[in-house]
């Protein structure tokens, strides 16, 4: 490896150290673009599950509804029962 960063550095005349301060901050600003390339696909797709979330919430108070109007109606009826006899 030392060999190739002294090749290059006397080829174009470039320090070594410059070569490799170049490799990093190279590596550093691809990292950075790709954890921004997935930051940006996840936040894509919570958004994409919001309307979904949304609907499901909706759903279930209807059904927490249905459900306590259900029993209040049975309970209804025992008691009509109970009346009656």
């Amino acid at each position: 490896m030392e060999n190739l960063f002294s090749f290059l550095s006397t080829m174009n005349q470039v320090p070594t150290m410059s070569l490799i301060l170049i490799f990093v901050f190279g590596l550093i600003l691809g990292l950075m673009a790709g954890s921004g390339y997935e930051t940006y696909k996840y936040t894509k797709f919570l958004n994409s599950l919001k309307p979904k979330i949304t609907q499901l919430e909706n759903n279930l108070k209807k059904m927490k509804e249905l459900n306590n109007q259900l029993r209040f109606n049975e309970l209804q009826r025992i008691t009509e029962m109970e009346d009656s006899e």
